[in-house]
């Protein structure tokens, strides 16, 4: 696929997930407003922001995009999304009247100048698949661009009615928030390939990860702030204190062993395998080295066991006891970290990593906080890294 194409579609996935959900926002925000009984007067108003802010920012995105370039435009719309999502589901059902508009108009503002920014990243970046002095083409690949938006923001409506039905307002919110984070997962590795003209590369991979890990975080937020206490310490045991780096280190030990014996047992056949290409994929250049080393031994203890160790063993805890949810969220851990490797070499790989799941589960468990499994899930990764050194 010619280059410019493939950016212009990359640009375009990320703007239709960002239209279905603003379409969707907009049905949440008038149907669960008129169920609490607001007047339509009082909904109108939660409207207000969301129309002039569309003005202030198509005054000003152009001036933004030429000077910081339609990659920060069109990240930062979806980013802003993300966030006003975020907000609207942290709204509190015992507020005022008057604080809750006050609060959903400055949410909605939000909303509104994501949109527009997406819009015109969207838009602008036609021009790169449209050669210079062929306006009829320009203008039909336009009035294409317009006319999806169009449908899609009717399907978001329909989006919108359905989620609140089956997920109701917050439930609804989180899933946006997660679609969206996904999208920026997607588009930000695609994005990084494009600049690098690498799907190695250490932007490439930083990128991707930055997605995924907003969704991870998300989750835990939303469902934290609707279903729990709202403080990640108490629901999640998001706490660190000075003995968890004795625990982190024999559990560390703990994890090596069991991953080791499983290679081991694979040694000499088709199944046997590593995760190690993502550092191995950076020898030789030395920053792009240092930012996946960052990602592996520092971003991804934080953001994974927060998400598998903290909210959905919490999650599971319920329905399968103790030692189910601790298995099943290793199995959905080392799930999540197939393809890894090469064809059937995944096996090992993932057998692997769902005893470290499992070991950094019961460390979670045992201490009643995730700190220690972070500190042992850094120096897991980190041994990976200087063993490429």
């Amino acid at each position: 696929m010619n280059s410019a194409v493939r950016n212009y579609a990359l640009v375009t996935g990320a703007y239709w997930g960002f239209t279905l959900t603003d379409g969707a926002l907009r049905m949440l925000v008038l149907l669960h407003f008129d169920r609490l009984g607001y007047t339509a007067v009082q909904i109108a108003f939660l409207f207000l922001f969301y129309e002039f802010f569309g003005i202030v920012t198509n005054l000003l995105g152009g001036w933004i995009a030429a000077r910081s370039g339609l990659k920060v435009t069109l990240y930062g719309g979806l980013g802003l999304q993300i966030g006003a999502l975020i907000l609207l589901a942290m709204l509190q059902p015992q507020w005022s009247r008057l604080a809750s508009v006050s609060y959903v108009m400055a949410a909605q503002a939000l909303s509104s100048i994501a949109k527009d920014l997406t819009k015109m990243s969207a838009k602008s970046a036609i021009k790169v698949v449209v050669p210079e002095g062929e306006d009829g083409a320009l203008f039909k690949w336009v009035a294409r661009l317009t006319g999806s938006k169009n449908a899609l923001k009717g399907a978001g409506f329909f989006m919108g009615g359905v989620l609140l039905g089956a997920l109701g307002f917050v439930g609804s919110l989180a899933a946006m928030a997660i679609g969206l984070a996904i999208v920026l997962a997607g588009t930000g590795e695609g994005v990084g390939q494009a600049i690098t003209g690498s799907t190695t590369a250490a932007l490439t991979q930083l990128l991707g990860e930055v997605g995924l890990w907003a969704a991870m975080l998300a989750t835990a937020l939303l469902v934290s702030h609707r279903y729990g206490t709202g403080a990640l310490r108490r629901d999640y045991g998001l706490a660190l204190k000075p003995v968890d780096g004795l625990w982190g280190a024999l559990a560390a030990l703990a994890a090596l062993l069991l991953a080791q014996l499983v290679l081991v047992a694979f040694t000499g056949t088709k199944f046997a395998g590593s995760n190690d290409q993502l550092l191995t994929q950076q020898q030789g250049h030395e920053a792009g080295f240092v930012i996946v080393a960052l990602i592996v031994a520092v971003g991804a203890p934080f953001f994974e066991e927060l998400f598998f160790r903290g909210f959905l063993r919490t999650c599971f805890q319920a329905r399968f006891g103790a030692h189910g949810a601790i298995w099943l969220q290793a199995a959905i851990f080392s799930a999540a970290h197939l393809g890894e490797a090469k064809g059937w070499a995944n096996v090992s790989v993932v057998l692997a990593l769902m005893l470290v799941g499992a070991v950094l589960g019961y460390t979670a468990k045992l201490t009643g906080r995730l700190g220690a499994g972070m500190v042992a899930h850094g120096l897991f990764n980190l041994v990976a890294v200087v063993s490429v050194l």
